[in-house]
């Protein structure tokens, strides 16, 4: 597979090496051990995301975030030319696939961040020592208004987001990881620290919880801590 980067093009070659089957415990057992870690990823759209390790009781040992304002707006370029060329393209030849060049290299493009990133979570899992993996179940994501670079660069951060979960779900799997999601209710709304809820400040990330006061905290933080917060909830409770 070619992936243009801003470089030049890399050949990616998958290869398959046999593995030793790993034996994976369940949610209980896992979640009954007193060192239980778990590493919650609150997938977003100006960073790719936002994840902390966790121990059983709430605790953050570690945080990473990954930002994806590079990738978001070499992936938008790509995709104002394609607008550009539907605008100046009357008739398509039977056969042909408009602007196929350009759509095979964002479908590359896509494939190659959701790789980077799963990779990444998992190998930060594994350095803390989480042998789970946590992210919200989300559905039924919309673009926001704006152009139509705009909507369509939207289009395809959701559907990278639907496939890191899965590349993660996999490259988790040989290292004896596992990936459960949450409900999303109140992950990004529900204060950590008290409970009240957070009010997020108009056209940036951060939030602030007029209950007891905490305020500039990154919303995909909160989204983080309230990822882990559910989980237990479902299963620690």
């Amino acid at each position: 597979m070619l992936i243009h980067k801003q470089s030049g093009w890399q050949l990616h070659v998958p290869v398959v090496l046999p593995r030793k089957a790993v034996k994976l415990e369940s949610v209980q057992v896992r979640v009954g051990k007193t060192d239980f870690r778990m590493c919650c990823v609150d997938l977003g759209i100006n960073h790719h995301l936002v994840m902390t390790i966790q121990d059983r009781k709430g605790r953050v040992l570690a945080t990473k975030v990954i930002s994806g304002g590079e990738d978001n707006h070499l992936r938008k370029s790509y995709l104002e030319k394609v607008v550009r060329l539907q605008k100046q393209t009357r008739v398509i030849p039977e056969g042909e696939r408009f602007a196929a060049d350009l759509w095979d290299k964002i479908g590359n493009f896509n494939d190659d961040v959701a790789h980077r990133v799963s990779r990444a979570i998992v190998e930060f899992a594994k350095k803390h020592g989480a042998k789970t993996i946590v992210f919200e179940h989300l559905t039924n994501l919309k673009p926001s208004k704006g152009t139509q670079s705009h909507r369509l660069n939207q289009k395809f951060i959701f559907w990278v987001k639907g496939r890191i979960v899965k590349y993660t779900r996999y490259k988790a799997l040989h290292e004896g990881i596992v990936v459960n999601r949450v409900s999303p209710r109140n992950t990004s709304k529900e204060c950590p620290y008290c409970g009240g809820t957070f009010t997020r400040y108009q056209g940036v990330a951060l939030a602030k919880c007029p209950t007891c006061g905490v305020k500039d905290v990154n919303a995909d933080y909160i989204g983080s801590l309230g990822i882990g917060r559910n989980f237990r909830k479902k299963w620690l409770a």
